[in-house]
């Protein structure tokens, strides 16, 4: 069965599972349904042409990249990756003296809530200094945010920095 999977006097064909073997997604052996599938195509359309219309059946292959985009929109994840590296960078983003008594820490809605250690920077970030913030943070992170929210500490976690 594996010599008339074979097109081309020889190349290797993706049903050829022999030969792709050590391809990392032509190693799994079909599934009954495939198995049963193949041979019904090979016996109504005969070998010689039983590869093109199997192929032709198949379902285009999808990139890994998109389809672990959607899963991670699906989860939720991508906000969390985000949000993630929105912390590594937060000293880059807004700065040392903020940084040090603020982080981001929810990540929601299109909305970032910035965790602030004092209601004096709070009111200051605020009032003075809010576009300038959102501005820094919509450029480096690859989320959309439209809106910031300055939050008390201890609002989303019940420890200090970390």
């Amino acid at each position: 069965m594996q010599n008339e999977n074979r097109e081309d006097g020889g190349n290797p064909h993706w049903l050829d599972r022999v030969s792709n073997s050590g391809r990392t997604h032509f190693g799994r052996w079909p599934s009954s349904k495939e198995r049963s599938r193949e041979r019904i195509l090979r016996d109504w359309y005969g070998s010689e042409h039983a590869t093109n219309e199997i192929l032709a059946h198949q379902s285009p292959a999808t990139p890994a990249g998109q389809v672990l985009g959607e899963l991670f929109s699906t989860l939720g994840l991508r906000r969390q990756f985000a949000l993630d590296e929105m912390q590594r960078q937060w000293t880059q983003i807004v700065g040392n003296a903020v940084a040090a008594q603020s982080r981001p820490v929810s990540l929601r809605r299109k909305t970032l809530a910035i965790e602030v250690s004092n209601a004096t920077l709070l009111h200051i970030l605020e009032r003075e200094q809010k576009p300038q913030v959102l501005e820094s943070v919509q450029r480096a992170c690859g989320e959309p945010i439209e809106r910031i929210r300055f939050v008390p500490q201890g609002r989303y976690s019940s420890g200090g920095q970390g």
